[in-house]
């Protein structure tokens, strides 16, 4: 197995099994040395032997031994690897057997793993009063507890409380969200950065619906970084 990231001590997966791969559990797979990605479905192994899969939706009969990339996503793990298709099997319905693979690669859906983002945002005070108000920011970095914001004007000192709006995608849908948050810290922005100010936020607690909407979104963000097309629209 190869670790994609340091994952929380003492619990990692060392085994494929250690994952508990539901049944139904949405995969992507593609031809090793292609770039067509097809849909499938684990449906389960035995022992360590071989992979049951579903046959993808128009996907060609390939050819026994055919080497295939898979990735899905269980739980709070993205998890990856290679394996040779061993078998077909046509009833009760199309089926691909895989023989089990020798190494996999996982990495965890940390909370705090801060992902780098571009993502326009309005900032406003808790205070109207004293602002600032409706200043254009730059999001540079988000995770579930905060974000890292830049801006040409001021956005507070530390410790003040601000609101961040700003539309989110997430599984072919736009959303709005407004977070409340704290800046916690103030400094220089990077020297290709075409802003001057550079805050670093804490988020405060939200409503459930946006909770939900920000973990998806960081999720499908994560997997993206790892090369897991999601398609929001499934056949």
């Amino acid at each position: 197995m190869k670790r994609l990231e340091q994952g929380p001590k003492p619990y990692w997966p060392e085994a494929l099994t250690d994952l508990n791969i539901t049944s139904g559990t949405a995969m992507q797979i593609e031809q090793v040395g292609s770039k067509q990605r097809l849909k499938s479905e684990w449906l389960g192994s035995i022992g360590q032997q071989h992979v049951y899969i579903r046959a993808p939706k128009g996907a060609p009969r390939l050819v026994l031994g055919t080497r295939l990339r898979v990735r899905m996503l269980q739980d709070n793990w993205v998890c990856a690897f290679e394996a040779e298709i061993y078998a077909h099997i046509d009833k009760p319905e199309p089926l691909w057997v895989l023989k089990y693979p020798s190494t996999f690669e996982v990495a965890r859906l940390r909370q705090d793993h801060r992902l780098p983002v571009a993502i326009r945002v309005r900032v406003d005070g808790a205070d109207p009063l004293v602002g600032p108000e409706r200043v254009n920011a730059l999001m540079t970095d988000l995770h579930l507890r905060g974000a890292a914001l830049e801006s040409h004007l001021s956005l507070g000192e530390v410790g003040d409380q601000i609101f961040i709006t700003t539309r989110l995608d997430f599984a072919g849908t736009e959303h709005l969200v407004m977070l409340a948050a704290e800046i916690v810290n103030q400094g220089d922005t990077p020297e290709d950065s075409l802003y001057t100010e550079r805050y670093g936020v804490r988020f405060e607690p939200m409503d459930d619906e946006t909770r939900v909407y920000l973990c998806g979104y960081l999720a499908e963000l994560r997997l993206s970084h790892l090369g897991y097309e999601l398609n929001a629209n499934p056949d």
